[in-house]
């Protein structure tokens, strides 16, 4: 029996920006080189590295934000690229940290909401009424901001409403950039369980920016380490916790809190 192919492959994947310097010269810097990691429906898997390491990248890569990028992208063995606009959309969806970037604040909220249900689903008027008003319940959001711009939310309001719209076409692969562990501890707790509850009840694979050791060791299956865009690491959490492999991985075990922290010599 053929062995289905992994729900998410990506395969050397690399991209690289441009810098101008002296004379119109311009210098190309690698951003991320040669990424390789695979993941089953349900997994969840931690991104951690330095500041600049590239782990928002590698996920507005896997979302399709950046263009300019060499390897694959596969689901389930076929590049992500050759599906259709409406699968993709319904594969991969992103909880954006910065939540007053990623939303129109001059759009009513029910309108937001209803968009992407209308345009990539085929559920009646009523039944993405329905599911509106269930996901506002699900993330702690009131029904009378339906009728709010986003303009009008406070700034948990508006996270809040960013989860809303990542989850609001129950994605296979929920992509979630560096937000949660610098929320206040309620509010941290309630997007984890959000998150684990997906994981659940959908089957969802979650891929996560993440520093914090014990959030980590809590969540995910498994973790991938970058270092300047380097893949230093990836593993299954467990291995990497109590055997990490690379200098960075080592690192990773011995500081302070365990919370990962740049060593500057001095």
């Amino acid at each position: 029996m053929t062995r289905q192919a992994p729900l998410l492959e990506i395969k050397h994947l690399t991209t690289s920006y441009r810098i101008d310097k002296i004379f119109c010269l311009r210098k190309k810097v690698k951003v991320l080189d040669d990424i390789n990691f695979s993941l089953e429906a349900g997994e969840i898997l931690a991104v951690t590295g330095d500041a600049g390491s590239g782990k928002s990248t590698l996920l507005r890569i896997i979302n399709g934000n950046i263009q300019n990028v060499k390897g694959e992208i596969l689901y389930f063995g076929k590049p992500l690229n050759d599906y259709e606009r409406i699968d993709r959309v319904n594969f991969v969806r992103m909880f954006y940290s910065q939540a007053e970037n990623s939303i129109n604040p001059y759009i009513k909220v029910e309108k937001i909401l209803n968009t992407p249900l209308e345009l990539n689903t085929k559920l009646t008027s009523e039944m993405r009424k329905n599911r509106i008003d269930a996901i506002l319940n699900y993330v702690g959001l009131s029904l009378g901001v339906k009728e709010c711009f986003p303009i009008m939310l406070n700034h948990i309001q508006l996270l809040r409403l960013s989860l809303a719209k990542a989850l609001i076409l129950h994605p296979k692969i929920l992509l979630v950039d560096a937000v949660v562990e610098r929320l206040d501890l309620q509010l941290r707790a309630q997007i984890i369980n959000i998150l684990l509850d997906q994981q659940k009840k959908y089957n969802t694979t979650i891929i996560i920016c993440l520093n914090n050791l014990d959030l980590i060791n809590h969540m995910a299956d498994k973790m991938l380490i970058l270092d300047h865009g380097q893949q230093a690491e990836f593993n299954n959490v467990t291995n990497i916790l109590i055997s990490p492999q690379s200098d960075i991985g080592k690192r990773i075990l011995q500081c302070d809190r365990n919370e990962y922290r740049t060593i500057v010599s001095h």
